[in-house]
């Protein structure tokens, strides 16, 4: 990750925010899907829409709805723009690695000035500080179309 960058990344905190509101937001789909299904399907089942739901608020959006509370972005670390598909499988991947060895890949976001996890450095993405303070004209009429 470039200087300009490891300075706008989020702090810990924001990205465990940010995580929160996302999984809140997924509550109510949980108790829907336990009524209609047995629990291990549902459970499967709100992984697989929490993962899917991810991938595409990133790609659309460049955030999730608890990343755009918080004022965060996903971004390519090489670029600054927003992840293409194939970073953000490849992110997936990562986060699902990370969570494996008892998380160990998430606390690895304490580590370091650019608080990147595993699933971050696997992907070669960031989320860093929305300021749309400092985004030329040009960047935010891409961001419109």
């Amino acid at each position: 990750m470039s200087t300009t960058l490891a300075s706008d990344a989020v702090k810990p905190w924001r990205r465990l925010a940010a995580s929160i509101i996302d999984l809140s937001l997924l509550l109510p789909i949980h108790y829907l899907l336990l009524i209609l299904m047995p629990k291990q399907t549902a459970l499967l089942t709100l992984i697989l829409i929490g993962l899917a739901s991810a991938v595409i608020s990133w790609r659309w959006f460049g955030a999730t709805p608890g990343m755009t509370l918080m004022d965060c972005t996903l971004i390519e670390s090489s670029s600054g723009k927003k992840p293409t598909w194939f970073p953000l499988i490849k992110r997936i991947i990562g986060l699902l690695l990370a969570l494996l060895p008892f998380g160990i890949g998430l606390l690895w976001i304490l580590k370091g000035p650019d608080h990147q996890g595993w699933q971050d450095k696997i992907s070669g993405t960031a989320i860093i500080k929305d300021d749309e303070g400092r985004k030329s004209l040009a960047q935010l009429e891409e961001e419109v179309r």
